[in-house]
């Protein structure tokens, strides 16, 4: 999708691997992660009540008991969860390059462009 994307940032320790609009508050999903330990931060906006995140990833699905709060920038709960970067639904992400978000019965695909693609597999290298 046009300005949607996959965007990789790491920063010393710690590295993000974020999708929505570039530099703007528009953020579907997020990962984050400290190098090397393996663990990652999941992070998305849902509807109010929400306490998982649903997400799928060529054939696989996981979800991921959340916390949650209000969100400022949306009108639903901000998510957090934590999970391992060899869930089976992140290793097959690894090697599919998608990854879908579940939210009730609506989905959301999120798909790298060719330019951002190799990103998801740094990303993953990175977290360990």
């Amino acid at each position: 999708m046009a300005g949607l994307d996959w965007f990789y940032h790491p920063d010393a320790g710690e590295a993000k691997l974020l999708y929505g609009v570039e530099t703007s508050d528009d953020l579907r999903l997020g990962l984050a992660c400290q190098k090397g330990a393996g663990r990652l931060e999941i992070t998305a906006n849902a509807p109010h009540g929400t306490r998982e995140i649903h997400l799928e990833s060529g054939g696989e699905t996981e979800r991921f008991r959340a916390e949650g709060e209000a969100s400022e920038l949306t009108d639903g709960d901000f998510l957090t969860a934590e999970a391992a970067t060899s869930a089976p639904v992140f290793q097959r992400f690894r090697r599919v390059g998608w990854l879908a978000q579940w939210q009730g019965s609506r989905r959301e695909t999120y798909v790298p462009h060719p330019s951002s693609a190799p990103d998801i597999e740094r990303f993953f290298a990175f977290c360990g």
